[in-house]
């Protein structure tokens, strides 16, 4: 039988590991990503811009080491450059961009098909510049509409081909007026 002293001990040992936790768990940088707009319809071949604004709500600096798609679906091409552009390199507590700026583009393959893509975009850092610890992430869907207009203009080896198929026809036309 343990003695109350030692159960007494091991309580205590139990409440000081659940604090340490929860005390790590609340060290971690709790950056809030939005985007002006998570969602674009466009065509194959464009090229879409997300805006968006970083918050800190963390009681300490937080270092924006970093930004990457974990997520993106094959056909679009993501560009993080943007965000290395037009962030700081850290944010102090509480503060956010001063307005929305360019985080990320999209620029979508010419050949894909029309339907719905999606991705996802996320930034990296912690409370110093070697940090690369996921932050934030945003998931992002784009559209993909069908090209409208005019219809199919031939190029000119495919005019130059129905050309010549016409010309045996035209010969025919001819003989029959002549005889």
């Amino acid at each position: 039988m343990e003695r109350k002293e030692d159960v007494n001990m091991r309580v205590r040992c139990l409440l000081l590991c659940l604090l340490g936790a929860l005390l790590c768990d609340g060290a971690r940088a709790q950056l809030v990503l939005t985007l002006d707009q998570s969602q674009f319809t466009a065509l194959p071949g464009d090229t879409v811009t997300f805006t968006g604004n970083l918050t800190n709500n963390n009681p300490f600096e937080t270092f924006l080491n970093g930004a990457e798609f974990p997520q993106i679906d094959p056909g679009l091409a993501g560009d993080e450059s943007p965000f290395f552009v037009n962030t700081p390199l850290s944010l102090a507590p509480g503060a956010s961009l001063p307005n929305p700026v360019t985080l990320f583009t999209v620029t979508l393959d010419p050949g894909l098909l029309p339907g719905s893509y999606s991705g996802a975009f996320r930034v990296v850092g912690g409370p110093d510049d070697q940090t690369f610890d996921p932050l934030a992430e945003v998931p992002f869907r784009v559209n993909v509409a069908a090209p409208t207009g005019g219809g199919v203009i031939p190029e000119p080896s495919s005019l130059a081909l129905a050309g010549i198929g016409l010309l045996p026809l035209a010969g025919t036309l001819r003989r029959r007026k002549a005889g």
